[in-house]
């Protein structure tokens, strides 16, 4: 999900930053591969940083080195769906009613 100043711009409201606000919900293997597979040379993340913020829930940036322009990476809070399908997963349901 698009949000942040990009977000506001589609909606009419344009305002210039150099960031894009990205609400993701990925999987602890699909992030770590993610933070993995960027270049050290062309971005900066914090490996530490994404791995405690996929734990709380929080957001994290990776930084496009040679023209500053950042993404903040919002990890997708889990609501009572969320975590009712996650329970009814791990006891063998399919989570639906």
């Amino acid at each position: 999900m698009l949000a942040g100043s990009f977000a506001s711009a589609y909606h009419g409201d344009p305002r210039t930053t150099r960031v894009i606000d990205l609400v993701v919900d990925p999987t602890r293997d699909a992030l770590e591969r993610f933070v993995q597979g960027l270049e050290p040379e062309r971005f900066y993340v914090s490996p530490e940083a994404a791995r405690e913020d996929f734990e709380r829930r929080g957001q994290f940036n990776v930084v496009l080195l040679d023209s500053g322009w950042k993404a903040d990476l919002i990890l997708r809070k889990l609501g009572l769906r969320s975590l009712w399908d996650g329970a009814r997963s791990e006891a063998g349901g399919s989570g639906e009613r």
